[in-house]
């Protein structure tokens, strides 16, 4: 009989006639991380906090003599005086408690050193967390508390940091610890507190002024931010139209797409580069020092390892660490849980619980009409409101420093009329409206960017003998009248 060939074989997708069959590939592809995984997320976290940190320090560095020193504007001395008097005269949990600081424990009678130490240690620990991107619990407990002890009206600052402690490991030194991913609950922490910050910042919009609800505010923004910048100048004569867009922009922004932090992976991270672009967009139109940068620390957390894997170079240490974990994951492989890893896990369930109960009254204050910002309901700032900034007598104290020449504080101002002069006897404020100059006319090409028109007095004149009884009342070192004088 005759021979009837069998059907030809069918080569399988992927393998070559005459080759054996491909193994099916493993779900972790080659230099490709995983989605929804966090291992990777704690180099550039870190790297982008903590260079906030390093600048924070040196700003502390360069300011808090002129600031909080001995002879500062607001002497923590005094403050620490007023506070210890309050709870009793002692030293103990309600001082701490009410005024969270190592200055308690430290020699007062050189407290501009104390703050200079304090200032130079932070910046040397944070640095090294930047230069290495390691980090461990100590070390950013540490830089909480040093920061808090100086600085603890940066509440946003604080609260990141308070929360950074939980990313990283107890006492490992590395990039990626193997045994120590970052916590889904600590992840959570940080996109709570993006979603606080806008959604806080919308809802004060809202029901602060009448300019954001008739979409108007935004013809205004630019020339009475804090402090604009040329681009400010340029973006304040956009059409009417685009103002409008970009108002309806921000509700957008900060009131609806925080809400995108809760409908998976994708939508939480859409949000978090809407918020960042929208960072992004604040910078370059004006000038909020490093809150907009600050801002864009917990929009990370946002991401998972996937979208942030572009941030590592090919075959980088953090990244081989990450595939090499999540490799021995697919494979069954990871290490068993040790009692170390245990009681970690308590932790974060345990800063879970903080979080949620500290958040109560901070989502009370969001649904109130009555909502304030810039606030906390803890004396260590773990979860806080955020919004608008408030006035402050600092403005009579300037001026009391301007009657004494006192040269420590005024090295905060880029130029003193009476640097190398005989002090002045008098000192008032006045009030200006300030505009932009319209680009193309005469005062534009004159160099000049401001137009301005008095309103009328700030507060009126004052000497130093007459300012005595104001400083005294709030227990603020009286300048000191110049000899000369006398």
């Amino acid at each position: 009989t005759s021979h009837i060939p069998s059907a030809p074989v069918k080569p399988r997708p992927g393998c070559r006639r005459g080759s054996a069959p491909r193994a099916r590939s493993s779900p972790l592809r080659a230099h490709q991380i995983q989605q929804e995984s966090l291992e990777a997320l704690g180099p550039p976290f870190f790297k982008c906090f903590l260079f906030f940190v390093v600048v924070a320090f040196i700003v502390a560095y360069n300011q808090n003599k002129q600031l909080i020193g001995e002879n500062g504007l607001m002497p923590c001395k005094s403050y620490l005086n007023s506070v210890k008097r309050y709870v009793g005269g002692k030293i103990g949990t309600a001082a701490l408690a009410y005024t969270p600081s190592i200055l308690w424990f430290l020699d007062w009678s050189s407290m501009d050193t104390n703050l200079d130490c304090i200032a130079l240690l932070g910046m040397a620990l944070s640095g090294f967390v930047l230069v290495t991107g390691t980090a461990n619990m100590l070390i950013m407990g540490t830089l909480w508390v040093l920061y808090h002890s100086l600085v603890s009206w940066e509440s946003q600052l604080l609260e990141t940091g308070f929360l950074a402690i939980f990313l990283c490991p107890v006492w490992t030194l590395s990039q990626v610890p193997h045994n120590c991913p970052p916590s889904l609950i600590c992840i959570w922490t940080f996109r709570w507190l993006i979603v606080r910050i806008m959604l806080g910042a919308g809802l004060i919009k809202i029901r602060g002024d009448k300019c954001w609800r008739d979409l108007t505010c935004m013809d205004y923004h630019y020339e009475t931010q804090p402090v604009p910048n040329p681009m400010s100048y340029y973006m304040h004569r956009s059409p009417w139209w685009f103002h409008r867009f970009e108002t309806l922009s921000n509700h957008f922004i900060e009131l609806i797409a925080p809400f995108f932090t809760f409908l998976g992976r994708r939508m939480c991270s859409f949000n978090g580069a809407i918020q960042i672009l929208f960072q992004v967009v604040l910078i370059i139109s004006g000038n909020l020092s490093f809150l907009n940068w600050l801002t864009i620390v917990p929009s990370l957390a946002c991401f998972d390892d996937a979208s942030l894997s572009f941030l590592f170079r090919f075959g980088s240490g953090a990244k081989k660490a990450v595939m090499e974990i999540q490799r021995k994951e697919a494979t069954g492989k990871a290490p068993k849980p040790s009692k170390g890893m245990l009681v970690r896990r308590v932790v974060n369930i345990s800063l879970g619980v903080l979080i949620g109960c500290l958040s109560v009254p901070v989502v009370i204050n969001l649904l109130s009409p009555r909502q304030v910002m810039n606030t906390s309901f803890d004396p260590l700032r773990i979860v806080n409101t955020y919004g608008t900034y408030e006035q402050s007598e600092w403005i009579i104290h300037i001026a009391g420093r301007l009657l004494s020449n006192d040269s420590t504080v005024l090295s905060l101002l880029d130029y003193n009329p009476f640097q190398g002069r005989e002090p002045p006897r008098w000192v008032r404020g006045e009030h200006f409206r300030y505009k932009f100059t319209q680009p193309g006319s005469a005062s534009a090409a004159q160099g000049k960017w401001w137009l301005r028109k008095r309103i009328g007095a700030y507060f009126p004149a004052v000497d130093l003998e007459g300012l005595r009884g104001f400083f005294q009342s709030r227990n603020w070192p009286h300048p000191h009248i110049p000899s000369k004088r006398s």
